[in-house]
């Protein structure tokens, strides 16, 4: 696997980075999320986390795998193929992690040879695969409804439902949450605690988007450094 080093050096080429320049990027995230999230309903949702975060421990210990785990995957970026042989293992070794994940979906058009990929998070990555493949099954129906409405229009599943798509699911990277019980739990850590990996879940989130760049060039633009390359890869993003 490259070392960090080396992917810098070779990020810098021609005044643009090639590969993702992860603790520029991370650095340069935090300084704007501290002010403004350009694209977010919430952005008071970042400003609280950083707040109450040491910069430097998320950069070090509570993203460092992170990092690696983003770094192997766009190091076999070309490479659709390999991806798909594991494509079923690799769906069911997510299915069952009972963790909170940052994941990817990764959709490849067979006919137009196509790869597009979705970042997200999950609580529970059960349950997310099937609210999605429900959202799915209701969009190929064309069903009708609030309930279906947003999630079948979303540029995510249009793509999904195309025909001739195959699709798997992969964990970038897990995060453990304290367990709470009951009896003799005590409930306002618990409360924190949920509150803090569901804060620090949606910040790896954006973070994975802006790596992987799955956004609108418009937001990638906003968050990454001057001279980046925004569109590095040979697969398009589905999250806006």
């Amino acid at each position: 696997m490259l070392s960090a080093q080396l992917l810098d050096k070779l990020g810098q080429r021609n005044g643009h980075y090639v590969a993702p320049n992860y603790s520029v990027i991370l650095d340069r995230m935090i300084r704007i999320s501290q002010s403004t999230a350009p694209f977010t309903s919430s952005p008071s949702q970042y400003r609280r986390f950083l707040e109450h975060t040491d910069h430097e421990e998320l950069k070090s210990k509570k993203l460092k795998s992170f990092m690696k785990e983003a770094q192997k995957i766009i190091d076999i970026q070309f490479d659709i193929h390999t991806l798909l042989k594991f494509a079923k293992s690799q769906t069911a070794k997510a299915q069952s992690n009972p963790k909170s994940v940052i994941y990817l979906h990764i959709l490849y058009d067979q006919t137009r040879h196509s790869i597009n990929i979705y970042v997200g998070q999950a609580l529970a990555i059960k349950k997310r695969i099937t609210q999605r493949s429900n959202c799915l099954a209701a969009a190929r129906l064309n069903r009708k409804g609030r309930k279906w409405t947003k999630e079948t229009k979303s540029k995510h599943i249009k793509f999904w439902k195309s025909p001739g798509v195959v699709d798997f699911w992969l964990i970038i990277n897990e995060f453990n949450r304290a367990a709470y019980k009951s009896n003799g739990g005590d409930e306002d850590k618990h409360r924190k605690t949920a509150t803090d990996c569901s804060r620090l879940l949606s910040f790896a989130e954006l973070y994975a988007m802006h790596l992987f760049r799955t956004l609108t060039t418009a937001i990638l633009r906003a968050y990454l450094p001057r001279n980046t390359n925004i569109s590095p890869y040979p697969w398009a993003g589905l999250n806006v």
